[in-house]
């Protein structure tokens, strides 16, 4: 499910929270909530990707697995587990609970 935001601001459960760079997307899967950076917006070692507690915690951000310039994450796909275009061409399925990558398919 697709949530609101603005710029690098967004709320759960009452709780207003400031991501640490401007927003692409951001969706609820399960019980958690996942938030996308704005690719322009980065600063390495950030890859952009980064998952919130529904209390509005932070669980995890995504790790640096390779080469940082073609692994950061460009879009999320999947809604029901947790998928991310990288803009190195990878499809990646990320642990949820974890921020992981479990498995991934070069898509270029």
């Amino acid at each position: 499910m697709k949530l609101e935001f603005a710029d690098d601001v967004f709320t759960v459960a009452g709780r207003i929270i400031r991501a640490p760079w401007k927003l692409q997307d951001l969706r609820q899967i399960d019980e958690r909530i996942v938030a996308l950076a704005k690719f322009e917006d980065l600063r390495p070692p950030s890859l952009g990707l980064a998952c919130y507690s529904k209390k509005g915690d932070l669980l995890w951000e995504a790790k640096t697995w390779e080469r940082y310039e073609e692994h950061v994450y460009a879009a999320i796909r999947e809604e029901q587990s947790l998928m991310a275009n990288s803009m190195g061409g990878w499809l990646c399925s990320i642990d949820i609970e974890t921020g992981r990558i479990t498995d991934r398919v070069f898509t270029k």
